[in-house]
């Protein structure tokens, strides 16, 4: 059996090992507007991306493109933040898309079917 100690032990060993966190980048690319989303978008990093989000959300922006292409990991809090705002521009009138879906995040992509709200081409 493990004691306290050990067990506080485990835990902070896998929050030393757990992959770094979350960035998101803006950038103009003539009339539309890039997001480009790296790391592991998850429940525990979201908070780092969502005001950037929520901001572009409540913007009026034409285009968005979501770049995912350097996206490693998500779960399905972070791919729902992203299907909200997503959700709220084209409200708006903006046209988004995602863009570099690949490997797990395209999975859940798939699985959470959301192509209609964040198409990729």
């Amino acid at each position: 059996m493990k004691t306290n100690r050990q067990i506080d032990s485990t835990r902070e060993e896998g929050l030393r090992s757990r992959p770094p966190g979350v960035m998101a980048t803006r950038r103009q690319a003539g009339a539309e507007t890039v997001i480009e989303i790296t790391g592991v978008l998850d429940a525990m990093t979201l908070g780092s991306v969502a005001a950037t989000l929520q901001a572009l959300a409540e913007e009026e922006v034409l285009r968005v493109s979501f770049d995912l292409s350097r996206l490693r990991m998500v779960d399905a809090r972070g791919l729902g933040a992203v299907a909200t705002a997503a959700r709220r521009l084209r409200e708006r009138g903006a046209a988004v898309q995602v863009h570099g879906l690949g490997g797990q995040p395209a999975m859940l992509h798939r699985v959470m079917r959301l192509q209609a709200l964040l198409p990729a081409p």
